[in-house]
């Protein structure tokens, strides 16, 4: 896990999920924690660098595979997980039902290089709150966030 820092600001669009169970967690309305798990380390700095000019939206953390993300998930507790659906050999979806089914997190936000349909329908069924092509993610990243933050 790499610790990471920074506010945030700017809109996005997300494909919405399912009803949130309630759980343990208690999210300042004014401030965002964010974990970033993606195997590129290009991608997340960019996620990372975006999510940076945001009001309110913090970084708290990163991994680049399921396990690293688990760890981090345990020790920070994030509002929103930022999801990418291909880590190396691994599935993001997979991490995302595992992430989902231990309580290690609350709402996922899926980005992707891969197409919507089929993957934002497959997300969403894995339990993402919400689902974002990466061609989007400049336009629409803040707006996606706060949505799934939201619930």
């Amino acid at each position: 896990m790499k610790p990471a820092h920074g506010p945030a600001r700017q809109p996005s669009r997300a494909v919405a999920g399912p009803e949130r169970r309630p759980t343990r967690w208690t999210m300042d309305a004014d401030r965002i924690t964010l974990l970033v798990v993606d195997d590129d380390p290009l991608s997340r700095g960019a996620l990372r660098r975006l999510v940076e000019i945001m009001a309110g939206v913090t970084v708290a953390g990163e991994a680049s595979g399921p396990e690293e993300a688990l760890r981090a998930a345990r020790e920070l507790r994030p509002d929103v997980v930022l999801m990418d659906i291909q880590l190396g050999s691994h599935c993001g979806l997979d991490l995302t039902r595992r992430l989902l089914a231990e309580g290690l997190a609350r709402h996922i936000l899926v980005v992707s290089v891969l197409p919507e349909n089929p993957y934002a329908v497959e997300a969403l069924r894995a339990g993402a709150a919400g689902f974002l092509h990466k061609e989007q993610v400049t336009l629409h990243l803040e707006e996606a966030i706060r949505t799934v933050a939201r619930g």
